[in-house]
């Protein structure tokens, strides 16, 4: 025989006292109880309204969450392994609001890590340690980022707050408990899924770092963003994201793909775009990672990013534009990494617009530990400096560019790119068709580089001096030493040098005179003498060009 209870307690009133988190709590409870064979059962059915929720933790000078109001419909328990919500919604919500006015702070400004005008969560369950949600809407979300001077981040500080006190070892150093680290390890994703989270149009999120000089914000303008499918009981399942936002009127940021976030490591396929970033506010960091400030310039970006088999592998093009730099003394930087000097890379890169376009291939273990992606970056930058300026020549000087080298070596020619020499006919200083060719290769260079210049030096070698001999009598002998031994040509050297900077003067009348080539951009150095077959080098200049 079943017995079976059911009693309405109908509404409950509680105002907030000051060891409550709450101001009002309105419960309208249906309480039901049954007894049969197959046990006792009882459940709750209730509506519940909390008004002026607020949860502290003074410690830790937070305030942990705040709501205006929480409602919670539908609301039935049958266990503590047996809940669920039929709509819960809370308005004015912030997570992790800090009670501490940082200095560049207003009085009233919001210091939450997140905070929403509403946030809506649909059909939500609890049964047997498992979590599921239908949806979750967020609207009039702002989420701040912050990291003080001291370097400690907000959100860490909230976590430190939601896991308590932790133990200190006899210095005083915090130290980890081995007990919650081996549950943690054991119990793998968290048991929770949910089918779709959307965030309203016009939310934003905003990254404060006051631990670099100068500062650093900047704020993500949100028009659409979703996350669909996590599912923690599959570590296989794919979720889809997508991204559509602006950091100002006129930069966007774009994302969208696909994520196994509970792969250890996770296994990705997304694809990004940036549009007219602004690259002077990061210089605090390109400074630290890659030893360059950023002056001037702006940001496009496409990037392709495959992580599968803890092999991450893609590629990131990038147009800068405008760009101008100031390198550091940092030993480590991206000057270190390159053979030549970085503004003549960046100026060999420029085209006649100023924009510098490089492709950047990405590749490392994802599932290593001392897998560092700022230095990855760095070092790829640098390849793609160093190769994407030689290639650019190889490709624009051919068939001459084959025989471009950046040299690799100590002392002076670590800083030259060397390109195939303008050769004449020994003790001669007139072009032929060969070298008006190569050069009109060099004159399309320089003007679909328009801050590249070159160096132009004239070179006489052995071969040239028995063609700047005296002449010769009829008896075959040199006119002033008729009865001296055959010996070894000797030439003024004054008259060798001479033959080099008339030759340096016929490379720079062709490229002024044929192709207008600005005499400003046309580097003079000094003529010298050389053992090597005759030739005349050009050499681009590594002086940044205003």
């Amino acid at each position: 025989m079943a017995l079976a209870v059911y009693l309405g307690i109908g509404v409950l009133s509680v105002v907030r006292d000051d060891r409550r988190p709450y101001r009002d709590l309105d419960l309208d409870l249906l309480l039901s109880y049954s007894d049969g064979q197959s046990g006792t059962d009882i459940t709750v059915n209730s509506e519940l309204l909390v008004t002026g929720l607020d949860l502290l933790a003074t410690e830790k000078k937070v305030d942990i969450i705040s709501a205006e109001k929480l409602r919670l419909a539908g609301l039935e328990i049958q266990g503590p392994e047996h809940v669920t919500v039929e709509k819960i919604s809370a308005d004015k919500l912030n997570l992790g609001r800090s009670l501490e006015r940082q200095e560049s702070t207003s009085e009233n400004e919001n210091r939450a890590i997140f905070r929403a005008e509403n946030v809506s969560i649909g059909k939500f369950s609890h049964i047997d340690g498992f979590t599921a949600i239908d949806t979750i809407v967020e609207d009039g979300v702002h989420v701040v980022y912050h990291r003080d001077t001291e370097g400690n981040w907000n959100t860490v500080t909230l976590l430190d707050a939601l896991a308590g006190e932790k133990k200190e070892d006899e210095n005083g150093a915090a130290t980890p408990d081995e007990t919650d680290s081996e549950t943690e390890a054991a119990s793998g994703p968290p048991p929770i899924a949910v089918k779709r989270v959307d965030v309203s149009s016009g939310s934003t999120a905003t990254i404060h770092d006051e631990s670099v000089n100068p500062a650093f914000r900047t704020t993500l303008t949100i028009n659409e963003l979703f996350l669909e499918n996590l599912d923690g009981r599959q570590a296989g399942q794919t979720s889809s994201f997508k991204l559509d936002g602006s950091l100002d009127k006129h930069s966007s940021v774009n994302a969208a793909g696909d994520i196994k976030p509970y792969l250890q490591p996770p296994e990705m396929d997304i694809q990004g775009k940036l549009q007219a970033i602004g690259l002077p506010p990061l210089s605090p960091y390109t400074t630290d990672s890659m030893g360059v400030m950023i002056d001037s310039g702006s940001l496009d970006l496409d990037l392709e990013l495959v992580s599968k088999d803890q092999l991450m592998q893609g590629e990131v093009v990038l147009l800068m534009h405008q760009l101008s730099v100031q390198g550091t003394d940092s030993k480590d930087g991206l000057q270190s990494k390159i053979p030549v000097p970085l503004d003549m890379a960046l100026n060999i890169l420029r085209d006649k617009n100023d924009t510098i376009e490089l492709k950047i291939p990405i590749k490392g273990d994802a599932n290593n530990p001392d897998f560092d992606v700022s230095d990855a970056l760095t070092k790829a930058v640098a390849s793609g400096v160093s190769a994407g300026a030689t290639s650019y020549l190889v490709y624009a000087l051919q068939p001459y560019g084959a025989m471009i080298a950046v040299a690799k070596v100590a002392g002076d020619a670590a800083s030259k790119v060397r390109l195939a020499p303008v050769e004449f006919e020994p003790g001669q200083a007139n072009l032929d068709d060969a070298g008006r060719d190569y050069l009109s290769k060099i004159a399309k260079v320089l003007k679909e580089r328009p801050k590249l210049a070159v160096k132009v030096c004239g070179v006489a070698v052995q071969r040239d001096v028995s063609h700047l001999q005296p002449p010769l009598d009829k008896s075959g002998k040199q006119s002033d030493k008729k009865e001296a031994p055959a010996a070894a040509p000797v030439v003024d050297k004054q008259k060798l040098a001479e033959l080099g900077e008339q030759r340096a003067a016929s490379v720079r009348d062709y490229l002024v005179q044929t192709f207008k080539i600005p005499a400003s951009r046309l580097v003079n150095c000094q003529p010298r003498l050389e053992a090597e077959q005759a030739w005349h080098e050009v050499t681009p200049d590594y002086q940044q060009r205003k």
